[in-house]
């Protein structure tokens, strides 16, 4: 197994990783690795930065060290800063009315929408003629559906 201090010693400025970028695709380009099995590694590396970036203690250890560092400094080749993220606000314990109502007419809506975009979804390609309260004929046109094709990898 990798020690996380071999991965510590691994030099990753930016021109290290994009030689390793471009290194990846020429060997699945000359069919020298596994497509499929280089997806897979990076899909477990993903999740495994994933697993350790999410962790409250992780969070806590870095931050504790960066402290000592002052709000921003340089690290290798990076600027390193400590500073409020994801700031979110909670205007549901304001007691105000007037926001409250705005709230509640916002979800009516998002509710009436996903009912009309439900309807919209079920019309054949061809349309449907409606007629609107003041007479005036439309054509209702399905949605357009876009998609990428890519290949999922759910880790067990």
């Amino acid at each position: 197994m990798v020690s996380i201090q071999k991965i510590g010693e691994i030099q990753f400025d930016k021109i290290t990783r994009q030689a390793m970028a471009r290194q990846v695709i020429a060997d699945l380009s000359e069919g020298t690795a596994n497509p499929v099995q280089i997806h897979y590694n990076i899909k477990c590396l993903e999740d495994l930065i994933k697993q350790i970036t999410n962790d409250k203690e992780y969070k806590s250890i870095v931050l504790f060290e960066a402290e000592k560092h002052g709000k921003s400094f340089e690290f290798k080749n990076s600027k390193v800063e400590i500073k409020e993220t994801a700031v979110k606000y909670d205007y549901s314990v304001c007691n105000d009315p007037e926001w409250n109502k705005i709230e509640a007419e916002i979800l009516a809506l998002k509710d009436k929408q996903k009912e009309r975009e439900t309807f919209l979804k079920t019309i054949r390609p061809h349309g449907i003629e409606i007629v609107d309260e003041n007479g005036e004929v439309y054509t209702l046109f399905p949605p357009v559906k876009t998609s990428t094709t890519s290949v999922a990898v759910t880790l067990k």
